[in-house]
C-alpha cells in the first residue's frame, strides 16, 4: 500500500510538472498573440468606450 501511494505521487508530480510546462506553453502564445494583437485591443477599447 505504502508503495503504491509513492508511486501515485511520483505519478502526480509528473502530471503536474506536464500542467505547468502547458501553462508556460499557453502563457507564451498568450505572450505572442498579446504583442500582435496590442493594437485590435486598443482599437476595440476604443470602440467599445464609443458603443455606451
Amino acid at each position: 500500500m505504502l508503495v503504491l501511494l509513492k508511486v501515485e505521487e511520483e505519478a502526480e508530480i509528473i502530471i503536474e510538472g506536464q500542467e505547468i510546462a502547458m501553462l508556460k506553453m499557453e502563457k507564451k502564445k498568450q505572450n505572442e498573440r498579446h504583442r500582435e494583437d496590442v493594437r485590435n485591443i486598443s482599437f476595440k477599447k476604443l470602440y467599445f468606450r464609443s458603443s455606451y
